[in-house]
């Protein structure tokens, strides 16, 4: 059985473990981590539970191919017929020296996320939706990237054709094609040196539901197809 993929890389490689990204954090959009709507005070610490891995390496590829061939009716009587072919092909690969993944090591308790969710910043937003309530996110993992690098690659190529027939007598006939295409391709490398980077957080989405008075809040991690690891 595949492994769920619950951690969603960080929206750029520039935050550090002190800065905006931190465990117990409430938000309402769960790609602007940074957006905090509810951060835990100094004094009130959970318990978290560390996880370190060593030469870490995640590749990312994505290709797409289209193919067009524009044959029909009008085309088929003239003999001729029209082709294209468009490729982009993407990696992206991340490596680090040392990856410390750091999460919550208890689940959120109903009691404390109901206390956290009647905060007026994120009652607000829970209030907001359209068809009932609106769930925001708590911040319960992170992982902390030592040593870190990002490779990008991308390439583009692309063709288009046009063919034509002609008879010449009986069954036999004659033909060509013109073919035109091209290709690009980019590449780039950065690196953090020295420096500790929040590569990717987990979140866990409070969901609110009842009315008034005796509402109840369920928490469940988020599993979403933006998730990488």
């Amino acid at each position: 059985m595949a492994q769920a993929k619950t951690y969603i890389l960080s929206p750029n490689f520039t935050y550090k473990p002190s800065g905006p990204i931190r465990l117990g954090n409430i938000i309402a959009d769960p790609f602007r981590p940074t957006a905090i709507l509810s951060a835990l005070p100094a004094d009130s610490q959970p318990a978290i539970e560390t996880v370190r891995e060593s030469e870490f390496e995640l590749e990312d590829r994505k290709d797409r191919n289209i193919h067009l061939g524009v044959w029909g009716t009008f085309l088929e009587w003239i003999g001729a017929s029209v082709s294209g072919e468009y490729a982009i092909n993407r990696s992206r690969t991340y490596t680090a020296t040392e990856l410390e993944t750091r999460y919550l090591r208890d689940e959120p308790s109903e009691v404390e996320t109901a206390l956290r969710v009647a905060e007026p910043a994120v009652e607000a937003v829970i209030n907001a939706g359209l068809f009932g309530y609106q769930p925001v996110y708590m911040v319960t993992g992170i992982k902390i990237a030592k040593g870190f690098s990002a490779h990008n690659e991308m390439s583009k190529t692309w063709e288009a054709g046009l063919g034509r027939t002609a008879p010449v007598f009986g069954d036999a006939s004659v033909g060509g094609e013109l073919k035109a295409g091209g290709s690009e391709e980019r590449k780039l490398t950065s690196r953090s040196g020295n420096e500790d980077i929040v590569f990717a957080y987990q979140l866990h989405t409070i969901n609110v539901k009842g009315k008034s008075g005796s509402r109840t809040v369920k928490t469940n991690v988020l599993e979403s197809k933006a998730a990488l690891l």
